[in-house]
């Protein structure tokens, strides 16, 4: 009765945000790419995820040995790194190249990734050979660097940072800026990368 329907509507409740799989993870496919898509109920979309099953595969080459190059400006791409850095990426309204994250992940992002690009799907082994370095966090993605803004007319505050070369430090001056409500943050040529 009452119990058995409170119940049943408390199970759909829980699993409203899990992925309805088309198949398991576990089992290998000869096949790179599935056959059939990982449905997403509330993110009302079918992502098609791409297997990666092998480091040197061409699809991933931007994400190899991400510690020893860069995906500099002339690149005109970097890294985002965390499922809320990817989130931000995606939201942004920059472009976004690919994404490439372990199959939990996936499930925590699926909501975000409706995109137009691909979504490589490694295991985390595998995920860290490709990287270079261990992706604790189980998802990278690559965005497309924006243009060089200019400073805005009328601006009245502005935050200059000469050299700066610490990527942490760069950073945290960045978030106070922004904080702060500072109408620009401009960066000597040698400052480190903001991206």
């Amino acid at each position: 009765g009452g119990a058995d329907q409170a119940r049943g509507e408390q199970q759909r409740g829980a699993s409203r945000h899990a992925p309805v799989l088309a198949r398991p993870f576990g089992r290998r496919r000869r096949s790179a790419r599935r056959s059939s898509p990982i449905v997403y109920p509330d993110a009302g979309m079918a992502l098609p995820p791409i297997d990666i099953l092998d480091a040197d595969d061409p699809r991933v080459a931007d994400y190899r040995q991400l510690k020893e190059r860069w995906l500099n400006a002339e690149g005109g791409r970097f890294v985002a790194e965390s499922e809320r850095v990817v989130r931000r990426l995606v939201g942004s309204g920059l472009g976004v190249h690919s994404a490439l994250m372990t199959a939990p992940r996936l499930a925590t992002l699926a909501d975000a990734l409706g995109g137009p690009f691909p979504v490589y799907l490694a295991p985390p082994e595998l995920l860290d050979r490709i990287a270079g370095f261990h992706v604790h966090r189980g998802c990278l993605a690559i965005g497309a660097r924006p243009a060089a803004a200019q400073i805005p007319d009328g601006a009245r505050t502005l935050v200059v940072l000469e050299d700066l070369t610490d990527v942490d430090n760069l950073g945290a001056i960045a978030r106070h800026t922004a904080a702060f409500g500072a109408d620009a943050l401009l960066l000597s040529p040698r400052c480190a990368d903001p991206f």
